[in-house]
């Protein structure tokens, strides 16, 4: 569950958080904000001034991908809605976006999800060799370097 919010810049900036329209707290010329969040479920604003800076967001004390979150940021503020769910659906996301990733890299954008599978499948062989026979040889040099 999500008990607080705080941003941080690298230089100083006024920040106010508002929660389901009513204002919990407000601080100026700071390089870090911290916000105690009522209970939950709260629609979440983080207004900040000057605009058009990104401070780093995070969620009891976790630094946040706002895009993999799905925050609706502005050039003045950050939104978002906190449900008691938070931390897993963002732990979906985190493990869906990566995954993402990976087939545009390495598939490009228009993969079957045939080919996607067997990707996936050869790639995680490949990772599970690479831990016994790899690891052992860069072990071996690395012993034989201290003789």
């Amino acid at each position: 569950m999500i008990t607080n919010v705080s941003l941080t810049y690298s230089t100083t900036f006024r920040c106010k958080c508002i929660c389901n329209g009513f204002v919990i707290g407000e601080s100026f010329d700071k390089t870090h904000h911290y916000f105690n969040i009522p209970k939950l479920p709260q629609k979440v604003e983080l207004v900040f001034e000057p605009f058009k800076i990104r401070p780093d967001l995070r969620l009891n004390k976790i630094l946040v991908n706002t895009g993999v979150a799905r925050v609706d940021v502005y050039d003045h503020k950050y939104e978002m809605t906190l449900r008691d769910d938070w931390l897993e659906t963002y732990h979906a996301n985190l493990l869906k976006s990566k995954q993402e990733y990976l087939i545009r890299q390495h598939l490009g954008e228009n993969a079957n999800p045939d080919k996607i599978k067997k990707w996936f499948k050869e790639y995680n062989l490949g990772q599970e060799e690479k831990k016994f026979s790899h690891y052992s040889k860069e072990l071996e040099k690395i012993l034989n370097n201290l003789k």
